[in-house]
Parts: structure tokens; sequence; C-alpha cells
């Protein structure tokens, strides 16, 4: 079994995992998100050569990378959801308001054929 060494997602703009243990010694690393987590094309393994702890390490690498892009995210506060859920409302009860009456219409006319 190969000896692993502990790799660190290293964001856009960010300081290197190396730097962290050395605060003297930093520099800024510019990669995508979690770049050298992922292996090159002609580095990785056939899928039946994959171990089943490869599949969970990839599990802890997506789910550390959502817990990233989730403290991105621009929360609404309670007024701009309370103003967006009546916007929503409003429209249901619009779209149910025409869709009710052209049924209604559709419904006597051809009530009014059959005859």
């Amino acid at each position: 079994m190969k000896n692993h060494k502990r790799q660190y997602p290293i964001l856009n703009n960010t300081i290197a995992a190396s730097s962290v243990k050395n605060p003297n010694n930093r520099k800024l690393v510019k990669q995508n998100p979690a770049g050298n987590l992922r292996k090159k094309a002609s580095e990785k393994k056939g899928i039946s050569e994959l171990p089943a702890l490869g599949y969970i390490q990839n599990a802890r690498v997506f789910l550390r990378e959502a817990k990233i892009e989730i403290k991105k995210v621009k929360w609404p506060t309670k007024k701009e959801m309370l103003a967006a859920t009546g916007v929503v409302i409003f429209l249901t009860l619009i779209v149910a308001l025409y869709f009710f009456l052209v049924d209604t219409c559709l419904i006597k006319i051809i009530k009014f054929i059959l005859r």
C-alpha cells in the first residue's frame, strides 16, 4: 500500500499549505480549487483498480468544496424572502384564475357544440 501524503485544497489567491506551517515563508498560489487533489488523466487508475477508500476521499473533497461554496452564497434577508414569497403566491393565484377561466370557457364551448 502506498504512503499517501496529506493533500490540502488550494483555493484561488490563498496561501499554500506549506506556508501555514512556516508563516515567514509565504507564497501566494493561484490554482483551480482543489486542483492538487485531482489526478491527471494519465495518472488515473482504472475503475477496477480503485480502492474503496478512494471513493471516500473523493466524497470528502466534494463535501469540503461544497461547504466552501455554501459560505460564498449571499442568503436573502427575511424582508427579501417575504417579498419574493408574496410575489410567487400572487402570480400563482393569477395563473390559477386564468386557467380556471379558460377551462370554464372551453367546457361551455364543448357542451354547446355537442348539443
